[in-house]
């Protein structure tokens, strides 16, 4: 009674493919031997240990060198840093996938946010991080925004939405920021206003409306008021982007 597994039953045991075990043992990664009768690769269970460990730090991004080199050259100090390095690895992927989730997630809110409307929604506490202050008439241009984005592409920082606050001489430019924001826009009831910036007055025009809609409804509104941009929003709309006007309402008494 054969007391080995077969490629084929590794490969079930492991959710792998044939081909994938085939190839590490080509690498000499494996010490499976050939079955005397038959000639097929034989693995114990030594070998699908050996072999589960081979596929957790490949599928985490350690090159097949550094792995061969690990089994043949093998220390618990050298394991214990490839490990750690595997473990890094899978924390930026994740990181990276939630930054993605997050963009789908935002993408598929623009279809529901592209009509123009005004609406009274509840904001938690949000962290913003200043970066600096921004005429009217100015924008920022696309080397300034690299170059702001590559600063904190390594930060867990929503900067897929542009966030200002609207002061009487300039816009605030701030992003998103949980860990190391300075500004608080503290939680509370909001009125929000979703228009589409499809030219230069737009802005204007929406804040005008914004402010009229306020008063026609006797909503008493806090001095500051907040801007958010949504460039992904471009592939929901034909032409501009989708923007968001929020400002807290004053609780009367």
């Amino acid at each position: 009674m054969r007391e080995k597994l077969l490629v084929n039953e590794v490969a079930k045991l492991l959710n792998v493919s044939s081909h994938t075990i085939r190839y590490y043992d080509k690498e000499g990664l494996l010490t499976s031997e050939n079955d005397e009768d038959s000639g097929y690769r034989l693995f114990d269970m030594d070998d699908v240990l050996r072999l589960s460990n081979v596929i957790l730090l490949r599928d985490s991004g350690i090159p097949i060198k550094e792995i061969k080199s690990l089994i043949h050259n093998y220390s618990s100090e050298n394991y214990k840093e490839k490990l750690q390095v595997a473990l890094n690895n899978l924390q930026n992927e994740r990181a990276k996938i939630n930054q993605q989730e997050n963009m789908i997630h935002n993408i598929l809110n623009s279809f529901e946010e592209k009509t123009r409307e005004f609406k009274i929604v509840k904001h938690k506490d949000v962290k913003y991080r200043f970066i600096r202050n921004i005429g009217y008439q100015e924008k920022l241009n696309s080397i300034e925004c690299l170059h702001i984005f590559d600063e904190l592409k390594d930060e867990n920082i929503n900067y897929l939405d542009l966030t200002y606050e609207l002061k009487q001489d300039c816009k605030a430019f701030m992003i998103e920021d949980f860990e190391k924001g300075n500004i608080i826009i503290p939680a509370g009831e909001y009125i929000e206003y979703t228009f589409v910036v499809s030219e230069d007055k737009a802005i204007e025009k929406a804040v005008e409306a914004f402010y009229q809609h306020a008063e026609d409804k006797r909503i008493f509104l806090d001095e500051k008021i907040y801007l958010t941009i949504k460039p992904h929003g471009m592939l929901v709309v034909d032409n501009g982007y989708i923007a968001i006007l929020f400002a807290k309402v004053k609780q009367s008494g």
